[in-house]
């Protein structure tokens, strides 16, 4: 499952590795390299969990972090159409 972790202004990944560890959860960035400081904060999640309610519970729980804005499953693409 693709997710996406976002966090708040003035927190780095480290504030929340901790957390992403417990929950067996590990992130990278989505854009690498980048110097935007608000694209900086958007991270690519792999999640342990690997069907929805459990990534729900493991997403929720991450939000409760005062370090992270979002976390989120992303929507599945669709076909132009």
């Amino acid at each position: 499952m693709d997710a996406v972790l976002l966090l708040n202004q003035g927190f780095e990944l480290a504030a929340v590795k901790a957390a992403l560890s417990a929950a067996g959860a590990r992130a990278s960035p989505m854009h690498p390299g980048i110097q935007d400081e608000t694209l900086a904060r958007y991270f690519e999640l792999s999640l342990d969990a690997a069907d929805g309610p459990a990534a729900d519970a493991v997403l929720a729980r991450l939000r409760e972090h005062p370090a992270v804005d979002a976390a989120y499953l992303k929507p599945a693409g669709e076909a132009p159409g």
